[in-house]
């Protein structure tokens, strides 16, 4: 199927009421502020990951779903702020500690642990932990199932492009200082074959130039559809977290929600 003949036929309004319930989150304890629940995600294969769910406000319309991927070595905690500003924004937003890392981290699975080798089979194999964040949300009764919208920062690139390839059910992916390369995942390759799926890159303005050529090179492939749109921004590529200063949260915030609830 053409992802681009699917996206028009999802353009529809949502349903105002779900047409199957799912099971409220486990209240574990509360994380990364007042409005996110803690919650446990099982992959299939039996992993036990943690996650923190921003349950979108009360409405007669179903949200749209934001499942956020935090960087390698990192964790959830470094996008919890962006997961709060894209909840106000409305959507219902899921962000997981991956395997082996943050509390999903295991004495059998830590990612500081592991040799450089095992650290990239173990990132390819985080594309199920996405898999099962999907699941999770989109069987939530107060999220519009076919409405997932995807943000990866650094090496979450790789997950979040890679996913959206396989699940029809993805509007929008965002990409927060992307790499051609990442983890030995083809992050390049995965973008030419999105099929036109609205991307929104973000970079430092370091990094531009390599941006921009990833974007060229996935509109050549894509027929000259330009389907990825850039934001450069100010903040330098050496900074802690770059590219994720406010004014960008509350950019990519608005921009996935054109996206997920474009104006008819």
């Amino acid at each position: 199927m053409h992802r681009a003949l699917l996206l028009a036929a999802l353009v529809a309004a949502a349903p105002l009421a779900a047409a199957t319930s799912a099971a409220a989150p486990r209240a574990l304890s509360v994380r990364g502020g007042d409005d996110a629940s803690d919650v446990e995600l099982k992959t299939k294969d039996s992993l036990s990951l943690r996650a923190s769910y921003f349950e979108p406000k009360k409405s007669p319309q179903l949200a749209p779903g934001a499942i956020l991927v935090h960087d390698s070595s990192g964790s959830r905690a470094e996008l919890l702020e962006l997961a709060d500003r894209m909840w106000k924004s409305g959507f219902a937003v899921l962000v997981v500690d991956l395997r082996g890392h943050g509390a999903s981290a295991s004495k059998d699975l830590d990612w500081e642990k592991l040799s450089e080798a095992d650290q990239k089979k173990a990132w390819a194999l985080s594309v199920k932990d996405i898999e099962a964040a999907s699941q999770w949300l989109r069987e939530r009764q107060e999220v519009q199932a076919t409405n997932l919208n995807l943000v990866g920062y650094r090496a979450g690139c790789a997950l979040a492009a890679r996913f959206a390839l396989r699940d029809e059910n993805v509007r929008s992916v965002v990409l927060v200082e992307p790499r051609p390369e990442q983890l030995g995942i083809n992050v390049q390759g995965d973008l030419t074959e999105l099929g036109g799926l609205p991307t929104y890159i973000v970079s430092c303005k370091e990094n531009s130039a390599a941006a921009e050529a990833m974007i060229q090179e996935a509109h050549r492939a894509a027929g000259g559809n330009r389907y990825i749109e850039l934001m450069v921004c100010a903040a330098p590529a050496e900074a802690e977290q770059p590219a994720i200063e406010r004014k960008v949260q509350a950019s990519i915030a608005k921009w996935a929600k054109e996206k997920a609830c474009p104006q008819k």
